[in-house]
């Protein structure tokens, strides 16, 4: 099983979350859809001038950036990079 190194950015009314690939960025934004219940979220974008894979779920009341990060390093496929997803080449 392949480790998904995804990186995030917190932009006050949504999270962007950048991850290596396509694959994994719509196995990624499934999983969160599925553990939160979103009603919406962006579709799967590639990142500007890079090889990776951006989308935002929208931030709710009860999900801090700090806490979705938490849930997102308990994920056993996914490893946590510090960087912000903006500035950050996987």
């Amino acid at each position: 099983m392949q480790t998904i190194r995804v990186a995030v950015q917190d932009l006050s009314d949504a999270y962007l979350i950048r991850v290596d690939s396509l694959p994994e960025a719509t196995w990624l934004l499934a999983r969160l859809s599925h553990a939160f219940v979103f009603k919406s979220a962006s579709d799967v974008q590639r990142a500007a001038g890079s090889l990776d894979y951006t989308f935002e779920i929208p931030a709710l009341p009860w999900l801090t950036c700090d806490r979705l990060k938490e849930l997102l390093a308990a994920m056993p496929r996914v490893s946590l990079i510090s960087a912000p997803a903006t500035a950050v080449s996987l």
